[in-house]
């Protein structure tokens, strides 16, 4: 192993220097965002149950005249249900108990009975489709849990989630922007707003045959006589916060909430994690909302930024094999993208791809879990990850007092081990170089 110790400047100085670039980085974001001053609130991810059943919740402050209130989203696939023939079509009955918590008390929620009718095994069966409930419940300020239960009494199957919620009585000398919920957006010939999504997409997690997808949230801002205009800024930001499309709105703040509706440009984003990030104001943006979604490897085509997604298969594909993408006849080179990802199929014939499925599971982890200053699958570990899956046995030094932060990655069965060095202090582990500083 090379001699980090050997590094001529000190750890001091090191650790100044880094000091240094980080603060002239958040300078930067922040000026990126546009803050110029008040409440920056950040959603919290929705709650996901990885253990059947498994389904997904969404919670959150919604905002009325006179009461304080929460919604709660569920979202349950069909495949997670127990669905038995029942006259022409499948029927699947289970326990909704939705309650608000504070300190483990309950103090809003009740238990619904559901059903849910389907004509075919195949819907019945299906991981597209879902069920999709939103309720309101009453709920008194401060911070709350959220506690979702479902239950099949048929199967026995039986699972919980719970997500934190914060309930505030809002001032009225200042902006708020209040919870940003995802959902299909809807045709409305009136032109009116309805308050939450009719179809929520609790998972954030997008793709390039998704359809429409649209942002809900809502505006309150002190009230200057009969009305007074407001600015609405919003802007997707991508994983090195560089914005990919920016939007504005002007709306007219009286005493009601204003809501606030957001059509996000799908079509222009790529696979990988990005931000919505919200400001409202009179002069300038001085409230702020963020809220994270995905975009799925359905992104990574050829007719979806094709550039990016040959970038992507280098770390898999051969040359001869880009060589054929990139020289076949526009007509063709559809034909030479699937047969890429077919060559690799260890079950060809069957629905699932394995291999291209584990591909994008660890695409998804690179980003997830390596993305500093850039997407994660762009990243030197990101890359290895990719290549060789979770390594055997990681070693980390972030601390290392006498050079720069470091990990090695063993690889026992491959024989191989691997160094990334965080050279400059970001956390952006490269492939040790030698003789670099």
């Amino acid at each position: 192993m090379p001699d980090l110790a050997s590094r001529s400047q000190s750890a001091r100085a090191r650790r100044a220097a880094r000091f240094a670039r980080r603060l002239l980085c958040a300078i930067a974001l922040l000026a990126l965002a546009g803050i110029a001053s008040g409440a920056d609130e950040r959603d919290p991810p929705p709650a996901r149950r990885i253990e059947r059943p498994r389904f997904s919740i969404d919670a959150g402050e919604i905002w009325s005249a006179d009461s304080l209130r929460v919604a709660v989203q569920v979202v349950i696939p069909h495949s997670e249900l127990l669905f038995r023939p029942q006259g022409d079509g499948y029927v699947a009955k289970f326990d909704l108990i939705v309650v608000l918590l504070r300190d483990d008390r309950q103090v809003a929620g009740d238990l619904w009975e559901e059903e849910v009718r389907v004509t075919s095994r195949e819907d019945a069966r299906s991981g597209e489709l879902s069920f999709e409930k939103t309720l309101i419940l009453p709920a008194p300020s401060g911070r709350l849990k959220a506690a979702v239960t479902v239950s099949e009494r048929a199967s026995g199957n039986e699972g919980r989630l719970e997500q934190e919620v914060a309930v505030t009585e809002h001032r009225r000398d200042r902006f708020w922007i209040g919870k940003i919920w995802f959902g299909r957006c809807e045709a409305d010939s009136s032109g009116a707003i309805d308050p939450l999504p009719e179809r929520p997409l609790v998972s954030r997690r997008f793709g390039a045959s998704q359809g429409s997808v649209c942002a809900w949230s809502r505006v309150l801002g002190p009230v200057d006589g009969e009305g007074r205009t407001a600015e609405i800024v919003w802007r997707i930001l991508d994983s090195r916060r560089q914005v990919a499309h920016e939007d504005r709105m002007s709306v007219v703040i009286r005493e009601e909430a204003i809501p606030i509706l957001i059509r996000i440009p799908i079509e222009k984003l790529w696979l990988g994690g990005y931000e919505l990030w919200i400001g409202a104001g009179y002069e300038a943006p001085s409230a702020t909302r963020t809220a994270s979604f995905d975009m799925d490897e359905s992104t990574v085509s050829l007719d979806h930024n094709p550039a990016e997604s040959i970038s992507l298969i280098r770390y898999i594909a051969t040359s001869a094999e880009i060589e054929e993408i990139e020289n076949a006849h526009p007509e063709e080179r559809q034909k030479a993208w699937e047969a890429f990802w077919s060559r690799r199929d260890p079950t060809p014939g069957t629905e699932v791809n394995e291999f291209k499925a584990e591909f994008f599971d660890r695409v998804r982890y690179a980003n997830e879990h390596f993305s500093t200053l850039g997407p994660g699958w762009r990243s030197d570990r990101g890359m290895v990850y990719i290549q060789y899956g979770p390594p055997d046995q990681v070693e980390s030094y972030p601390h290392n007092v006498d050079g720069p932060p470091y990990e090695i990655w063993s690889y026992y069965d491959l024989r191989r081990r691997f160094l990334f060095v965080d050279y400059d202090g970001f956390g952006r582990y490269e492939l040790y170089t030698p003789g670099r500083r």
